[in-house]
């Protein structure tokens, strides 16, 4: 299998070869043998169909010529996001073409025209008009003039402001940078803002009502989830941040096994010589929080430097209560947990970029992050029997602590193979994670007589040591007739090794418990390829994409010398679909389609039982299988902001956590499993709003149907989940701001959660 999965690899650097090739000849006598190459793969019918239409459209396109240039202001430093107006004549109204200068001011366009007027404009610049009759220079430099406007003394010079919002064929794009609304934010604040991400009182980040959001950094994944993941996202400053990516379904680029992403992209120096910038930031809810944060770059000729520093520290409290019942137990079961959560966290980046030329160059970063979390937990617990000599009460104190050290080195390369956007990128990863885990329980029992019960306190600790290897090679062949093809491939390996121990108090004192204390190690390796095409036909932009991966993991229990192996493979496709309701295109349909899968984690792999609580343990499941989905969506945006977008989700050995009597027909445990015939229904309205000048809100209302059909038993409900953001400007460069979230009742598995809500000023 792993050489099916080279040739399909190798397949794609094939196809590559031949869109280099312009003679069309050639690429028909290679797109032969490869098919020779595929005849034996069970997929090759979609791999043909694409390359083929690839080949169709490229020969088709070869009537129309490409023109490419450079925005740059007099001391040759690059203009970003300039307009760029093609005009058929001189005295033509409307632009055959419009486009906006990329972060490094160039740009690029195709027309069959060879006579055209060109027009770019920026504010802060005066107007470039320029006529072109068959002479347009290949890389054109154009130099734009400052145009600065004096009042009384004053100098002011503008600069131009990218939409807060932007949609694309296959993503949502907030931009941060330069944005008053998100001054003093963290990362995970901004998640809340972003149209139809949803992030709980936990934590837990949801996008259009579908969970397992992974969360990217510059296009790299980041292997942090749970706390680890929050802590990290709450040292990240807005200041650091030049947009957010929401991608509800990604292509065939990203890895099958995120059901969802978002991608932060860091803000670019761009400025010669050093600069840099110190913040602070507080803020205070029933308790204070706080932020100290420290910027330096510095860019000199081909070399550029950047290093941050971020320390935050804060204090949050929530509450909750659950009730459970089961019909195979004769009590109810009440209780209210009170947490108060101290965290603290220091976040630092140092990067290095060096231009090897001018259309390539190197790039190096470190990352780092460490802190710990503590949040122990009031509880008070009522197990209520008919016979109330039986009924049980607790009460007292449940304490929780994570210790986590994260450190990333990543290295990049990036070539610049032609003037219209071509390139090719290498990518090379390395993540630690080492954190340690404790949790403890001092917890008083006692009967409606207030005769003790046995003594149930306890505490275990778990030490992990994660080490993530990932080297990705990407190429971009831009053709002709805004067409563009990619492909690539992707290796990542994934060592996790994890040791607990478990201690009780049977007689006063602390004994070990050997039937709770274990060592699991876990290897995952994922080989992976893809390919991927886009571009605009019938007035209709389009991407589709196929991808390959294949998993080999191995668990190892080494306490009980278990171990399970598994290897598999996974095709994935995609297709997104994108056609304009208007001539200016603000208003437009969309449809989406694509295979994911979801691996079974280490945790929910090990079969050793642990305690949650007094009466309630988690359970692993050494022979899960993965889980498939198939995911369908179809949305109309208004104006480019508003946006209705309806899904279906069909899922095949759904991975889902289910709730059963333990064996002392008191407890609970929560097992993980696999279930059939699992699917959800999904709808998201996302509503910016700018209430006065003063005012920005952004709302989004989700609603989603979960249908679990479980063996003798069928669970559905319909949830739905607000969550507003609201800025207000107020005077003295002061800024209030408001976030509330409320979430109904919801299902999983075979267990009922009751709604909650929180908000933030």
């Amino acid at each position: 299998m792993f050489v099916f999965g080279q040739s399909i690899i190798l397949s794609l650097l094939y196809v590559l070869i031949i869109n280099c090739l312009e003679v069309f000849f050639l690429k028909g006598i290679l797109l032969v043998w490869l098919y020779v190459r595929l005849n034996k793969n069970y997929m090759r019918s979609l791999v043909l169909v694409m390359m083929s239409l690839m080949v169709l459209v490229s020969a088709q396109a070869q009537n129309k010529s490409i023109y490419s240039g450079k925005v740059v202001d007099k001391s040759n430093s690059p203009i970003a996001y300039a307009t760029v107006l093609v005009f058929s004549n001189d005295t033509a109204q409307t632009p055959i073409f419009e486009k906006i200068s990329s972060d490094s001011g160039t740009f690029s366009f195709e027309l069959e025209h060879k006579s055209f007027v060109l027009k770019i404009n920026q504010v802060g610049y005066k107007d470039y008009i320029q006529s072109f009759n068959n002479d347009f220079p290949n890389g054109l430099t154009v130099n734009l003039e400052n145009n600065n406007t004096k009042l009384e003394g004053v100098t002011v010079a503008s600069s131009t402001k990218k939409p807060f919002i932007s949609r694309k064929i296959d993503r949502i794009v907030m931009n941060v940078q330069d944005n008053a609304i998100t001054a003093g934010k963290n990362a995970e604040q901004l998640f809340k803002m972003a149209p139809g991400v949803f992030v709980n009182n936990k934590d837990e980040i949801s996008i259009n009502g579908q969970s397992g959001v992974r969360v990217m950094v510059d296009g790299r994944l980041l292997q942090l989830s749970g706390d680890d993941l929050a802590n990290f996202l709450k040292s990240l400053r807005a200041e650091d941040i030049q947009s957010l990516e929401i991608i509800p379904h990604p292509s065939a680029e990203y890895d099958a096994g995120s059901n969802a992403l978002i991608n932060i992209v860091y803000k670019k120096n761009r400025k010669s010589g050093l600069n840099g910038s110190v913040s602070s930031s507080y803020t205070q809810g029933r308790y204070a929080g706080w932020n100290e944060n420290v910027q330096l770059n510095y860019k000199h000729n081909k070399l550029g430097l950047t290093g941050t520093y971020s320390l935050n520290k804060g204090k949050d409290y929530d509450y909750y209560i659950e009730d459970r019942s089961y019909s195979k137990l004769d009590y109810q079961y009440h209780s209210r947990y009170d947490n108060t959560t101290n965290w603290n966290s220091n976040f630092y980046k140092l990067g290095a970029t060096y231009d090897l030329t001018d259309n390539q160059y190197i790039g190096l970063e470190f990352t780092g992050n460490d802190g710990n979390t503590k949040f122990p937990m009031i509880s008070k617990t009522q197990l209520l029997y008919p016979d109330s000599s039986k009924s049980r009460f607790l009460d007292g104190m449940i304490g929780n602590a994570n210790d986590r050290n994260m450190k990333n080195v990543s290295f990049n390369y990036n070539l610049k193979t032609d003037s219209i956007g071509s390139n090719l990128s290498v990518k090379a990863d390395y993540t630690s994670n080492i954190a340690t885990r404790s949790n403890s329980s001092d917890i008083n029992t006692y009967y409606t007589t207030m005769t003790p019960d046995k003594d149930t306190s306890y505490r275990n600790g778990v030490s992990s040591n994660y080490k993530i290897w990932t080297s990705e090679i990407k190429y971009i062949q831009k053709l002709k007739g805004n067409y563009t093809l990619s492909g690539g491939g992707k290796v990542t390996s994934s060592d996790m090794k994890n040791d607990a121990g478990f201690q009780y108090k049977p007689n006063g004192q602390w004994e070990d418990d050997k039937n709770q204390s274990y060592i699991y190690n876990y290897l995952e390796n994922i080989y992976a390829g893809f390919l991927n095409f886009n571009g605009s036909y019938w007035n209709t932009e389009f991407q589709t994409g196929l991808r390959m991966e294949y998993t080999s993991t191995k668990g190892e229990l080494v306490t009980n010398n278990v171990v399970n192996k598994r290897s598999y493979p996974g095709w994935f496709p995609s297709v997104f679909l994108k056609r304009n309701t208007d001539s200016a295109g603000v208003n437009y349909l969309t449809f989406s389609y694509n295979r994911q899968v979801r691996r079974p984690s280490y945790w929910q792999l090990n079969p050793f039982v642990t305690n949650v609580d007094a009466f309630t343990k988690a359970e692993g499941n050494p022979y899960l299988q993965p889980q498939f989905s198939n995911n369908f969506e179809i949305g109309y945006t208004l104006k480019d902001k508003y946006n209705l977008s309806v899904g279906y989700h069909k899922y095949s050995n759904n991975i889902a956590q289910i709730m059963f009597p333990g064996d002392d027909s008191v407890s609970m445990i929560y097992r993980q499993a696999n279930i059939e015939g699992f699917a959800s229904w999904t709808a998201n309205l996302s509503l910016p709003i700018k209430i006065a000048k003063f005012w920005e809100s952004n709302t989004t209302i989700s609603a989603f149907t979960s249908d679990y059909k479980l063996p003798n038993y069928r669970n559905r409900k319909t949830t739905f989940q607000f969550q507003t953001n609201h800025d207000v400007q107020l005077p003295w460069d002061l800024k209030f701001s408001l976030s509330g979230f409320y979430t109904t009742d919801m299902i999983q598995g075979n267990y009922n959660i009751k709604g909650y809500g929180g908000f933030d000023i």
